[in-house]
């Protein structure tokens, strides 16, 4: 894997999942077996949930269930 490879022992790497992210719990789940202490740290900010467009019902439309996502910073840390 590129993080695996790309950190020194105490690396860090910061990576923003979804709470709805379909490969997000595949993902998480090879990273908790492998040489990665793992932290997670809910995003309480409305940033991440914000209608990405000008016109916000066409923003609503085009990204239904935006609102309902919950964002995470999961931070790996290597061993």
């Amino acid at each position: 894997m590129l993080i695996s490879k790309s950190l020194n022992p105490g690396g860090k790497a910061y990576i923003i999942i979804p709470s709805q992210r379909f490969k997000g719990e595949t993902f998480l789940g090879f990273i908790e077996s492998s040489e990665f202490e793992l932290e997670k740290i809910p995003l309480d900010t409305e940033f991440y949930s914000a209608v990405p467009l000008k016109d916000q019902q066409l923003g609503l439309k085009t990204y239904p269930g935006l609102k309902e996502l919950s964002f995470w910073v999961y931070v790996l840390t290597r061993k």
